[in-house]
């Protein structure tokens, strides 16, 4: 995998937005972290079209405080990460919201996408393999 450009990573964040009966994680850029808030309260209303205050943002980290978080090898998919345990990432972000001309964040983003579904896919394998051997009661 191709790694994320030093632009994106400088100005690069990641927000997970809540509002009713849905969460999402929306990637976008900007100097500071002021701008960054600002900024994405006005992109999220937009994009809802409801007030700027409407939506609850829970969480706004940067590339830098998500990388130090993570715990993927490849420390561009650990903006992805949401939950882990121990050495295992648990939950990875699956609804990214891309407010970023970034191809590259967009292909990071796919490609974790298809190797997590060959990884469930796989895992769905061997417990029909497992059952199938198992012999009946």
């Amino acid at each position: 995998m191709a790694a994320l450009s030093q632009s994106c990573r400088a100005t690069l964040y990641r927000a997970l937005c809540e509002r009713p009966g849905t969460a999402s994680a929306v990637f976008f850029h900007a100097s500071t972290r002021e701008e960054a808030w600002k900024n994405l309260h006005v992109a999220m209303a937009r994009l809802l079209n409801r007030q700027a205050g409407d939506t609850v943002l829970c969480r706004m980290d940067s590339y830098e405080e998500l990388v130090d978080a993570g715990i993927s090898q490849d420390h561009d998919l650990r903006l992805f990460e949401i939950a882990w345990q121990g050495v295992t990432v648990t939950a990875w972000v699956t609804r990214p919201v891309f407010l970023s001309r970034d191809p590259l964040l967009q292909t990071k983003s796919r490609e974790l996408a298809a190797q997590l579904t060959l990884n469930r896919s796989r895992s769905v394998k061997c417990v029909r393999q497992r059952s199938k051997a198992m012999p009946p009661h």
